[in-house]
């Protein structure tokens, strides 16, 4: 008889380039130099041809480039380093764990915020974002890991993304729907699949995760074999089709996004809507709150006291509207869950709740279910509280509760290298968690004006040879 031994196998040791892989698959790299640094050095011209896509840029890796990289112990220490650099940062004292014990409201010591936002823009190589929005919503997640604040994300997982642009030879613009396969992006899967009511259909949806520092970012999939045609394309196109097109995804973003965080267990205690395109989550909410025995004025009370919302577009035109015969296709059934008449479900997203011809408009939708609102900057806030007056039966913006918090950038992302000493020497807080309480501007008050002089000369000698280099290209491109 042979003897089984009872000691667990050992689990084989993780090859130099798997180990690269596993690193890239938190976007922490995307603001740390060292491992940027790090992947850049895996083959510069491999890593610029791919858009700055590590697992691309591992896997087009020439065999006797592999074979280097497996037994260089130069790459290795630096790989060790980003590494540990990584574990550190995550397991860091946060300005939130330090604050929070401290706040008097015990709600806020137990905050969870759910995020939610159509596009997010936090690197170059993952097709989520198609301009500003995206990029506010990207350094909203990467702040809100560095400060450690409890937050989940919920987004799209895009087939396509958003097109380009590109010149033909003939002067004229052609647009392209680049197909990206998620095996080479650093999405992972959860095992969860979720089923979401649209209209008269069921809609499979699979969540992914993105870890993006401390936070992680689902992202919703209907490109499923399960599902019809029509369907699978909801999560194809970034802003693209008609508008039924876009009550479908907003359906899907907003009611799927809830489900999908049931699915997973969590449990906000703030929902945070970045833009209306999610306002059919408070709706969702809602009519969870009338179904649990709630009136409807006290379910109206109880979904604002937990939501946010941030309004970007202060033109009419850019805020979302559906006409009545296509919300009644796919929202009819909240009138039923509600308890009410259809035309109160539809004076929610109406500023004249008279009217029987208004639109239903996901802004504002947002605006009466949400207890804070606030504009994205000083003016812009000034301009939706004149814009919005109708929504709050008030003739002067001056008496509109919508605030303004100035957008804001992630500096850690966006600093360039050759600032980067500047920076770290003269405004970077020296210490891993560091949050508000660190005076970002005493120690600039030392910098030397002629150094900071030269560096701004430097930067602006880079845009011009930038701005020549492509200039440059297009003319060779063009035959000019």
């Amino acid at each position: 008889m042979v003897k089984r031994s009872t000691k667990p196998a050992r689990r084989a040791k993780a090859s130099t380039l798997d180990r690269t892989i596993a690193l890239s698959k938190n976007l922490r790299w995307t603001w740390h130099p060292q491992s940027k640094r790090l992947f850049e050095s895996l083959d510069p011209a491999v890593w610029e041809a791919t858009g700055h896509n590590p697992i691309l840029t591992v896997e087009q890796l020439p065999p006797v480039r592999r074979e280097v990289l497996e037994d260089d112990p130069v790459f290795a220490s630096e790989l060790a380093a980003c590494e540990q650099e990584l574990k550190t940062y995550l397991k860091a004292d946060s300005w939130w764990s330090r604050t929070s014990s401290k706040r008097a409201n015990a709600k806020k010591k137990n905050m969870r915020v759910a995020y939610f936002c159509m596009e997010y823009g936090l690197h170059e190589h993952l097709p989520l974002y198609s301009g500003g929005l995206g990029i506010l919503a990207g350094d909203h997640l990467k702040s809100a890991s560095d400060l450690g604040i409890p937050l989940v994300a919920i987004g799209m997982l895009w087939r396509k993304g958003y097109y380009r642009q590109e010149l033909t030879n003939a002067g004229e613009v052609r647009i392209l729907y680049p197909e990206y396969d998620f095996a080479k992006l650093p999405v992972e899967e959860t095992g969860v699949t979720i089923k979401v009511p649209i209209g008269r259909r069921t809609v499979h949806a699979k969540v992914w995760k993105l870890q993006v520092g401390r936070v992680p970012l689902y992202l919703l999939d209907t490109d499923l074999k399960q599902n019809r045609p029509l369907d699978r394309k909801l999560t194809h196109h970034l802003y693209g089709g008609d508008n039924e097109y876009r009550i479908r995804q907003e359906v899907l973003l907003g009611v799927g996004g809830l489900m999908a965080l049931d699915a997973l267990k969590v449990k906000p205690s703030v929902f945070h809507l970045n833009e209306g395109h999610a306002a059919f989550c408070q709706l969702e909410l809602l009519t969870r709150q009338v179904e649990s025995g709630k009136s409807f004025d006290g379910a109206v009370q109880t979904v604002r006291s937990h939501s946010v919302f941030t309004t970007h577009t202060p033109v009419p035109a850019g805020n979302d509207r559906f006409d009545v015969r296509l919300f009644g296709k796919y929202m009819r059934s909240y009138a039923t869950r509600l308890g009410v008449r259809q035309s109160e479900v539809l004076a929610l997203g109406r500023e004249d709740i008279t009217s029987s011809k208004e639109s239903f408009c996901m802004t504002v939708l947002a605006l009466k279910l949400a207890e804070r609102c606030n504009g994205v900057a000083k003016l812009h806030g000034a301009t939706a509280r004149d814009m919005w007056t109708g929504v709050y039966g008030v003739s002067s913006g001056d008496d509109v509760p919508i605030g303004h918090v100035t957008n804001g950038v992630h500096p850690e992302t966006w600093i360039a290298d050759e600032c980067r000493p500047f920076y770290d020497k003269y405004l970077k807080p020296k210490w891993v968690g560091a949050g508000p309480e660190h005076d970002w501007w005493a120690k600039a008050k030392a910098a030397p004006d002629a150094e900071f002089w030269a560096l701004r000369h430097r930067m602006r000698q880079k845009l011009i040879a930038g701005l020549r280099h492509h200039l440059r290209a297009q003319l060779i491109r063009h035959g000019a």
